[in-house]
């Protein structure tokens, strides 16, 4: 009998399909990476959009001055509003009708997925 050195078709298309379907399995992990990376690119994006808000609600406040306004990123849209709860206070928290309940200023983010971001702040009053 002749020995034969080498590989049969067979074990061939077989060592094929096995790296074929790593690969494939691998491009699958390396497109979730990548939607995971632009979540938390948007995500930190957004954070940081709403400290600034903050921070320049605090100051204006604070220093009675006006910031110039800065550019955020394209497809990102800031806005702030205020909550008063004052009105609510006497039919929906009796207990609480003698005690004063400042207006609580609220800052949005949209970001370009159009992801809701929300950050309740702190009132600040001039001391």
């Amino acid at each position: 009998m002749k020995t034969q050195k080498g590989f049969t078709l067979v074990e061939v298309l077989v060592a094929i399909w096995i790296i074929g379907t790593a690969l494939v399995a691998l491009v699958g992990l390396n497109i979730g990476n990548i939607k995971f990376s632009k979540s938390i690119d948007e995500l930190s994006q957004a954070m940081f959009i709403l400290y600034d808000v903050r921070m320049r609600s605090y100051l204006q406040t604070k220093y009675n001055t006006e910031i110039p306004p800065i550019e955020y990123p394209q497809d990102y849209e800031a806005s702030t509003d205020v909550l008063d709860l004052s009105s609510m206070k006497e039919f929906a928290i009796p207990f609480l009708s003698g005690v004063n309940i400042p207006p609580i200023p609220i800052a949005f983010v949209k970001t370009p997925s159009e992801k809701r971001f929300e950050l309740f702040g702190v009132s600040y009053t001039k001391k």
